[in-house]
């Protein structure tokens, strides 16, 4: 975790206060454990905090994964639960989000993985589902070379 200020004072104090609310998050989220009936912004809460706390984590990937939460995946699936995020739900997004923008598609799958992969992680999910969802919105199958299929 890091901060910065103007002095090297000012930035022990913003330390100290991430630090401490960085605790009393924790502290919150300690009681708490997920199951595939929670709703998905619990699991969304979960995620971004651990992102926005992530010193590897720069503000610009955690504010283009906000972004990414709050314009698409809240509009879609905010009233779903956890459990309820298939592979069935997540195809025709993916395919609205290609037909816009190739690259725009392809951050969409990368936080709906790593959002995914927490629930995984955290046991609320025993799979992620996106792992049936091809990458480019093409068939599954046809991922493979012609060398693998014989």
């Amino acid at each position: 975790m890091t901060a910065t200020a103007v002095t090297a004072a000012g930035a022990r104090a913003s330390l100290e206060v991430r630090i401490a609310e960085r605790l009393r998050f924790s502290e919150l989220d300690a009681w708490r454990h997920l199951t595939p009936d929670d709703p998905l912004d619990e699991l969304v809460y979960m995620w971004l905090g651990d992102l926005e706390w992530d010193s590897s984590v720069s503000e610009a990937t955690y504010a283009r994964c906000e972004r990414i939460i709050r314009t698409q995946l809240v509009p879609t699936f905010g009233d779903l639960t956890v459990g309820e995020i298939t592979a069935e739900r997540i195809e025709p997004l993916l395919a609205i989000q290609r037909a816009t923008s190739e690259a725009a598609a392809a951050a969409l799958y990368e936080v709906i993985e790593l959002l995914l992969d927490l629930a995984v992680c955290e046991d609320v999910l025993d799979k992620n589902p996106i792992g049936s969802v091809a990458r480019d919105g093409g068939p599954r199958a046809c991922l493979l070379t012609a060398s693998a299929r014989g």
